[in-house]
């Protein structure tokens, strides 16, 4: 039995609206995540402030910053300043 991706379902609003949405959850857990595991201070503060952003291009960059930030307070001034 063979299946063909059916290059529509790309094209329904709906399906694209659902994909953008799971994206944005994503990179949202991922940034939560990061913040538990190394700042679990901010991890609430985190989850607050991710909701507000409504970018995955600024949810990657700000992951990308928390993982790579030196400690708590770059962290701190990272979700402050981003997510303001």
């Amino acid at each position: 039995m063979e299946y063909h991706y059916d290059s529509l379902l790309d094209e329904d609003p709906e399906i694209k609206e659902k994909m953008a949405q799971s994206k944005l959850q994503g990179a949202q857990t991922i940034i939560v995540t990061f913040l538990e595991a190394r700042f679990p201070s901010l991890a609430e503060l985190g989850q607050q402030k991710v909701t507000l952003i409504r970018s995955t291009d600024i949810l990657n960059l700000l992951a990308k910053q928390i993982a790579t930030a030196p400690d708590e307070s770059t962290a701190r001034w990272l979700l402050d300043t981003i997510a303001a």
